[in-house]
């Protein structure tokens, strides 16, 4: 097995679903919990060669402020989960991955996402080309600085109201951004998946080689290494 890093540039990084998933990364990385219902754990995908948890450095892009750390403060706060001695001991991961974690882009999200914006940088793109430029160059500082041999860009952001794709623009100025979800476009040809139901994550709402690649719905760590 090969000592690939791989990136994982997560959407929507401090909220629940993603901060839950960098927390139990890290506790599978030190060896704090165990592979109970994790998919690729189970005897069909033994002959893959899947990077391992330790393989994985989290980033991504996120209109709120906040951090992966204080969003599990606030579950164990509310609910009473995840157990604290795992929790203060995976702090360091999730402390060094939030530095990851850049403004994302809020342009024609709607009303209702933009008032939650309150990382001021988020609001700064008025029109979609620079937006697309700002999110191209976080990818690929994401990919230099941390010297990874791969980033796959994964959507878990809020589910986007239904919209017509239509066929893509052939240019960031003939663009008219409808949703949140990336495309092959704005990725620099990074994997992109989704685990939302929005028009973003769906084949249809790509052509060429993005659609042929990836906009599958698929847990990015299961995929096949080349």
């Amino acid at each position: 097995m090969s000592n690939r890093r791989v990136g994982l540039w997560l959407i929507g990084s401090f909220g629940g679903v993603v901060s839950t998933a960098a927390l139990g990364l890290s506790a599978l990385s030190r060896g704090l919990t165990d592979e109970t219902s994790q998919v690729t754990a189970l005897p069909l995908f033994h002959d893959l060669d899947l990077d391992p948890p330790s393989a994985f450095i989290v980033g991504g892009h996120e209109i709120r402020r906040g951090g992966f750390r204080q969003t599990v403060r606030e579950f164990q706060q509310r609910a009473n989960i995840y157990d604290r001695d795992m929790t203060a001991a995976c702090e360091p991961d999730l402390e060094k991955w939030e530095a990851n974690v850049k403004p994302g882009v809020a342009l024609n999200s709607g009303q209702t996402i933009q008032r939650l914006a309150d990382w001021p940088e988020s609001l700064k793109a008025d029109t979609p080309s620079p937006g697309v430029e700002q999110i191209q160059a976080d990818l690929r500082a994401f990919k230099e600085t941390n010297r990874l041999d791969q980033v796959v860009v994964v959507n878990v952001t809020s589910t986007e109201p239904p919209f017509e794709t239509g066929d893509l623009p052939t240019s960031p100025e003939k663009l008219t951004v409808k949703g949140k979800t990336p495309t092959s476009s704005t990725t620099r040809n990074a994997p992109a998946c989704g685990n939302r139901p929005s028009s973003g994550c769906a084949p249809t709402s790509s052509s060429g080689p993005s659609k042929r690649r990836a906009t599958s719905p698929v847990t990015a760590n299961a995929r096949r290494r080349r």
